[in-house]
């Protein structure tokens, strides 16, 4: 079967100016649990689709903002 991720992240900020023009940056360090499902793109920036071990919510996290990256078998809590 499949294995856990174990991610350490930056959260993705977004702040919305005038006329519609979105600027995204770096907010706060994270690290979180989860099971991936797949990648998505949005313009040419690819995102990790995963579900939260902890929480059993859809997460969508940045690759780029991703710091690292663990596997964990499903045996290891």
């Amino acid at each position: 079967m499949g294995h856990d991720l174990e991610l350490a992240y930056v959260e993705e900020r977004e702040h919305y100016r005038r006329y519609g023009y979105v600027r995204r940056s770096k907010g706060k360090r994270h690290t979180e649990v989860v099971t991936p499902e797949g990648i998505e793109y949005a313009g040419s920036s690819p995102y990790l689709i995963a579900t939260s071990k902890k929480r059993g919510t859809e997460r969508v996290k940045r690759i780029g903002y991703i710091d690292a990256i663990a596997a964990r078998s499903e045996g290891v809590s």
